[in-house]
């Protein structure tokens, strides 16, 4: 009987002993701030260019900035060469000839577009009759076969540039009989020599090219994501 009691007793305390507020339940621990933290490791240096890195670049757009970037002489930002790269697409450039103009921009002027050259073809011997990141001529700003522009513009220089060169594809697969399948190398580097060097009267169908040997060498670095992106394509 006393046992029952007090076990009575003792649940009537319970049942009015008030529930402490959320105020009096302890604060929970700091948080830390990420900050305080002390880095795990070092900075880690990047390669040249790296610090430019975008995000939406594909692995071939990659491979080959990474191999521009390292143009002996040249000082451009990534998201440059990424810009005139991107318009060998929009002109329908293979995907096996893809940084070509990076190449030729490469050797003609180390990617500056102000760049001056053929001092010795002007009348005064001094004056720069090439401008710009190919390198163009005068005519080029008089084109009668595309809109007058500004060699010193990156923008305009390399769209012309680009669509100079394809139009001599039709020409050169007639002339020299490639296929424009089997033979693309050979159709594409015709029509680049064609489109930069002086008329002759014979086709450029086979000769030596300094801008297509550095570019060959180039695309050694990135033959792996030119065929991952021809199976990608075809899927």
């Amino acid at each position: 009987m006393k046992h029952l009691t007090w076990t009575l007793l003792l649940a009537g305390v319970l049942a009015c002993t008030p529930t402490p507020a959320p105020t009096d339940i302890p604060s929970p621990v700091a948080p830390v701030i990420v900050s305080d933290v002390p880095t795990a490791t070092p900075p880690v240096d990047l390669p040249r260019g790296a610090e430019g890195l975008h995000s939406d670049e594909t692995p071939l757009e990659k491979a080959i900035l990474d191999r521009a970037l390292k143009c002996e002489g040249a000082k451009a930002p990534r998201k440059f060469l990424l810009d005139i790269l991107r318009q060998e697409e929009v002109i329908g450039v293979p995907l096996r000839l893809r940084g070509f103009s990076l190449a030729a921009a490469c050797i003609e002027s180390r990617f500056d577009p102000n760049a001056e050259g053929d001092h010795k073809f002007s009348k005064d011997g001094k004056t720069p009759v090439a401008i710009g990141l190919y390198q163009q001529w005068p005519w080029w700003s008089k084109s009668p076969t595309g809109p007058k522009i500004n060699r010193r513009n990156p923008q305009q220089a390399t769209k012309s540039w680009l669509a100079h060169v394809a139009r001599q594809v039709p020409s050169m697969q007639r002339k020299c009989g490639f296929n424009s399948v089997k033979h693309q190398d050979a159709l594409w580097k015709a029509a680049w020599v064609t489109a930069v060097r002086a008329p002759a009267k014979k086709p450029w169908c086979k000769s030596q090219f300094s801008h297509w040997d550095l570019f060959r060498e180039w695309r050694g670095s990135w033959e792996t994501q030119i065929q991952a992106s021809q199976v990608t394509s075809r899927i």
